[in-house]
């Protein structure tokens, strides 16, 4: 067994050395010819490697149909099996076969040379394996790329004659991919042969596949790969799709153009809203109501123009588009953005999102625009959001105008309505008064951010402000922030502009320097702290003055 072991990893190594060193040897395709043992000159029967094994060692027999049907008609039945379930390679194995009279030499009075890919078990007594057909990429424009047996070729029947050009076009693509043996190639040509792939699910063939080392697979209309690598080795990663729960493909790989297995791939597209999209690397789908698929992420490989209401968008190359359960664009990235709509004043870029109704969601404008609703009139720059009935609930960089806060008009560089109600401003040159734990409290160009019932959530400022809060000190506290913590919910963070006596949970008072940022607990009681020198993790003691 040892011994076996090692012969086997030789001849792989010394087929790969070949392939490394530029002698391309070739693969091959064998015939196992049996002689009397009275007669050792005396050839009984001849048939294909393939067909033995497969009778032999699995029980599969081959099934071709009756001694009517010509060798065409052979081959051609037995690729039609792969139709229902793998419609890609189906055609791809016809391409070959249609090419195969004319790539084939066939040589009489000669002797193959053995090309030591096949790793069979065992020949039966009295027989020899013996090559009849030898496979090789063109090099020169008179090279033919199947050199074949011309006298074996004669003493086997057509089935066997099917079974091995079969063989031939299955290691085309395979080798390419990366298979080191005909192990694999043997194994699939046997259950098209002998009509085993008609009982197999969808998803039971794409495990198949990948079990057996195929390059690729179809899902969704679409030809997936499972190979993620260069040109020089295009299987150097295999991936694994993911399975929705209904057995369907949720996540893949769309195989690109011309890859190494097949250079007549052609680009493939998907259909959306009318337009054909060009797609190429991962892909994912949302499974519907119905168990289909609707496309959920893409990644193109053109430049395509969406039409999103009213507006056009260019979309940037090779980067993801991603889309809601509805079918409805959700995200993608454009280098450019027009509108046929008078709302809109100026253009969008980078990354633009959209609602499930269609609607704009986030908009990286180009350039400034104003936006009016009924609490704000504002001119934006940079990221903007927008409401599903197009309103502006979102502006990091406002240069001017107003929105609405606690009943009064106020200047902001920021503003942002949430779904919740919830409202942030951050203000700009503005003073305003604000009600925490019964007591008001004035700052001035804070970032402030309202529950919708109007309770604060937080208050940062870049100056000092006096905080009352009774039950924590006698005496104001200078603070730059106040927030209810939601790393500790139930729990309030104050930031000290100034070094400050505090009472803590050990029960004792402590002093707590400038800049500390404090957590109280609802007996107002310090409980942890942190500083800038501390790092971000929160502690027991704080470093006092």
């Amino acid at each position: 067994m040892k011994t076996a072991l090692i012969l086997t990893l030789l001849s792989l190594s010394l087929t790969a050395q070949a392939r490394v060193e530029g002698h391309d040897i070739g693969i091959g395709g064998d015939v196992v010819s049996c002689f009397s043992p009275e007669d050792p000159a005396l050839r009984l029967k001849t048939e294909a490697l393939d067909v033995s094994e497969a009778r032999d060692v699995r029980g599969i027999r081959l099934d071709l149909g009756g001694a009517e049907l010509s060798l065409e008609r052979k081959v051609s039945l037995a690729i039609s099996r792969l139709r229902p379930l793998n419609p890609s390679r189906a055609a791809r194995y016809e391409r070959f076969f249609a090419a195969f009279r004319q790539e084939a030499a066939f040589v009489r009075g000669k002797v193959l040379s053995d090309i030591p890919d096949s790793d069979e078990l065992f020949l039966e007594r009295n027989c020899r394996k013996e090559q009849i057909i030898i496979q090789k990429d063109p090099k020169f424009d008179q090279d033919p790329r199947y050199v074949i047996d011309a006298d074996l070729w004669a003493a086997i029947s057509d089935d066997d004659r099917a079974a091995l050009i079969l063989h031939e076009l299955i290691w085309r693509e395979m080798r390419v991919a990366g298979a080191v043996n005909s192990v694999p190639v043997r194994y699939f040509n046997s259950l098209i042969f002998g009509d085993r792939l008609k009982s197999l699910s969808s998803r039971d063939y794409i495990e198949l596949a990948r079990k057996i080392g195929l390059p690729d697979y179809d899902a969704h209309g679409l030809n997936l790969s499972f190979c993620r690598g260069q040109n020089a080795d295009p299987c150097a990663r295999r991936v694994t799709p993911e399975f929705a729960a209904n057995g369907e493909v949720s996540e893949a790989f769309v195989t690109p153009a011309a890859p190494a297995w097949d250079k007549d791939q052609p680009l493939q597209s998907v259909p959306w809203n009318g337009q054909d999209i060009a797609v190429a690397g991962e892909i994912r789908f949302h499974p519907d109501s119905e168990g289909r698929a609707v496309l959920k992420k893409i990644t193109t490989a053109r430049q395509h123009r969406f039409t999103v209401g009213d507006l056009t968008v260019h979309h940037v190359l090779g980067q993801a588009v991603r889309f809601h359960a509805n079918g409805r664009l959700q995200s993608l990235n454009a280098n450019q953005v027009t509108a046929a709509s008078p709302r809109w004043e100026t253009s969008c870029r980078g990354m633009l999102t959209f609602h499930e109704n269609g609607a704009t969601k986030r908009c990286l404008l180009a350039k400034a625009a104003r936006f009016v609703g009924p609490d704000h009139d504002v001119v934006a720059q940079g990221p903007v959001g927008l409401d599903p009935q197009g309103r502006l609930n979102f502006a990091s960089r406002i240069v001017s105008g107003h929105v609405t806060f606690q009943g009064e008009k106020r200047r902001v560089s920021l503003y942002h309505l949430s779904e919740n109600g919830a409202v942030r401003v951050i203000l700009r040159d503005e003073k305003v008064t604000l009600t925490l734990w019964g007591e008001s409290f004035e700052t001035r160009d804070a970032d402030i951010q309202l529950e919708a019932a109007g309770q604060i959530r937080h208050v940062r400022s870049r100056s000092p402000f006096a905080l009352k809060w009774r039950k924590l000190s006698s005496q104001p506290l200078s603070v730059t922030a106040v927030a209810f913590s939601t790393e500790k919910p139930g729990m309030v963070s104050l930031r000290l502009a100034a070094p400050a006596r505090l009472p803590s949970s050990l029960g004792l008072d402590m002093n707590y320097q400038k800049d500390a940022e404090v957590l109280i607990d609802d007996g107002g009681r310090v409980t942890e702290c942190r500083h800038a020198t501390m790092g971000r993790n929160w502690q027991n003691v704080c470093p006092a003055d």
